[in-house]
């Protein structure tokens, strides 16, 4: 409910594939390679499943209940929560029979847990959008099992459907924001492993300059690690020196020459850190 209706390409797939999916895609995501690429081994883990089946063919995988936005009953689906955990059809029927006569019943699962345990919610549905109805407005209501009084919550597949997508949003949100966050740290800690004033900007380079030509001119005053070529019709390029000292030594160096068209200046603070990250 929560993943596929939030992934556009795989809903794309089903959209294409009039409701299911190839199994020769399927075995090629990173998830399922880490379980099986053998895609006869798919094949017999699904024709038993209460979720999903296969084409006739058996080349591609759809679902058994539509999706929620699309389900052409789902004013008369009601979503309910509250039964203990691992209660069955039964429990759900008899919790919700007090409103109507349920046409089907679909228990849910908590399919964070490794063994995937029923939850204590499911999704019924009634024979009129009035029964449905008349189970929403009666939420929550109290209901007997065993001498104990369960609290049971009710909503609107569409409302619950909303509230599912709302999660998923926020936890794209915050999948998000967490990249930011270590890419922030990531640049944050190389400015922290790099030795500060070590780039000289050495402008009034002309045109056909080389990096060799750049490096040879300004080894004279250190040893020059790397060289940023000017590009296009720039005429600046960026030396990296062994150390701050060295790269003091050329923009005394280079200033102090009274012929030199040169130009140079060491990189520092906002400037430096912008060319580090």
């Amino acid at each position: 409910e929560e993943s596929l209706c939030m992934d556009e390409f795989l809903r794309g797939k089903v959209d294409a594939g009039d409701g299911f999916v190839e199994l020769s895609l399927i075995a090629g995501f990173a998830k399922m390679k880490a379980f099986t690429e053998d895609v006869q081994v798919i094949v017999n883990a699904i024709k038993d499943s209460d979720l999903v089946h296969l084409n006739q063919d058996k080349t591609g995988v759809g679902r058994r209940f539509p999706l929620p936005d699309k389900d052409p009953d789902a004013s008369r689906v009601v979503f309910i929560s509250g039964l203990n955990p691992g209660a069955d059809q039964a429990a759900a029927r008899d919790a919700t029979k007090q409103f109507g006569e349920a046409s089907s019943i679909r228990m849910l699962r908590n399919y964070a847990a490794d063994d995937r345990p029923l939850n204590g919610t499911a999704l019924v549905t009634f024979s009129t959008d009035e029964e449905a109805s008349s189970a929403i407005d009666a939420a929550p209501f109290n209901h007997q099992v065993d001498g104990e009084t369960l609290t049971i919550a009710a909503t609107g597949l569409t409302a619950w459907y909303q509230t599912l997508l709302k999660k998923r949003q926020g936890m794209k949100r915050k999948r998000a924001d967490d990249q930011t966050n270590t890419s922030n740290k990531k640049q944050n800690a190389v400015m922290e492993d790099y030795p500060r004033g070590c780039i000289v900007a050495v402008d009034g380079w002309t045109t056909g300059t080389t990096v060799q030509d750049i490096k040879d001119a300004c080894s004279a005053y250190g040893k020059v690690l790397w060289v940023e070529e000017p590009k296009g019709d720039d005429t600046k390029a960026l030396v990296r020196f062994e150390d701050k000292d060295k790269a003091d030594a050329a923009t005394t160096g280079i200033k102090d020459k009274q012929s030199a068209t040169l130009q140079a200046t060491v990189l520092e603070g906002e400037e430096e850190k912008q060319f580090w990250q």
